[in-house]
């Protein structure tokens, strides 16, 4: 499963790469969980990644003390934990490294990226996974769309219909939230046929190389690279859009991950 994998590949390359990485700070806010490391010369990365409030269980998160670890090395072991703060926690962690390491490519407009890039692969019908107003508005101006999400209205459809629509779309835009929740892997399994496949949203940070081998195309999200320590004071109190897409604050980038799962021949 994805989260497997990620833990692997993170575990191998800190065994492979000394970094001098420290975690300096850690929420769980209701929207998102934030991590924040810090390098040898003072310079922050901030990791985040959605918090499964749907998933999280309150009896069983308020009896159990959830894990969380200095360490980097060690908290990534908390991957797979059942805990889904523990995960969190964990992945953004993951998203905060990759901060550090990552390559961006920063875009002015997200949804005019998406749409030249399904344009490119010659789509039709493009299927999103968790729903995204902004970009679902955007894209049925040009494309046959199907949204799924955990709650369903107006025309959001439930995720059971996914095996029965996926195989028929040639394109999929997934939120970032399908890694923490490991839906990942069934998505892709139905939606065999597709041509494109993008995770987007905030929580999208994980590097590339850490999901070598999954049939993801692009990475598309948001890196906090100015004023740091105000944004994370700002994200604490829940302001985060706010963050997400002002300049003062971020940037929005993607990131291609199409060569880490071609074969010899596609290649």
């Amino acid at each position: 499963m994805i989260l497997d994998l990620i833990k692997k590949n993170v575990s191998e390359y800190l065994e492979k790469h000394e970094l001098s990485l420290k975690i300096v700070d850690a929420i769980v806010g209701y929207f998102y969980t934030i991590v924040v490391t810090e390098d040898e010369n003072g310079e922050k990365y901030i990791g985040l990644n959605v918090t499964p409030s749907f998933e999280i269980s309150e009896i069983v998160e308020r009896r159990n003390r959830p894990k969380f670890y200095p360490s980097i090395q060690e908290e990534i072991e908390l991957l797979t934990s059942d805990s889904w703060i523990e995960r969190s926690l964990a992945l953004a962690t993951v998203n905060s490294l990759s901060q550090k390491l990552l390559r961006i490519q920063q875009v002015n407009n997200t949804n005019e990226w998406i749409i030249r890039k399904l344009y490119e692969a010659r789509s039709s019908k493009v299927a999103i996974i968790g729903n995204m107003p902004p970009v679902v508005k955007e894209l049925k101006k040009y494309f046959v769309v199907y949204t799924f999400d955990k709650k369903p209205c107006g025309e959001v459809m439930s995720e059971p219909l996914e095996k029965r629509i996926l195989p028929q779309v040639d394109a999929v835009i997934m939120s970032g939230a399908v890694i923490i929740n490991e839906s990942i892997d069934e998505i892709l399994e139905y939606a065999r046929n597709s041509r494109l496949n993008v995770i987007i949203g905030p929580s999208a940070q994980v590097h590339p190389m850490f999901i070598k081998g999954v049939k993801i195309h692009y990475l598309g999200s948001t890196a906090i690279t100015n004023n740091k320590g105000e944004a994370v004071q700002l994200l604490k109190l829940g302001y985060t859009r706010g963050v997400f897409y002002d300049p003062k604050y971020s940037v929005q980038y993607f990131v291609s991950n199409e060569y880490s799962f071609m074969t010899i021949t596609e290649q």
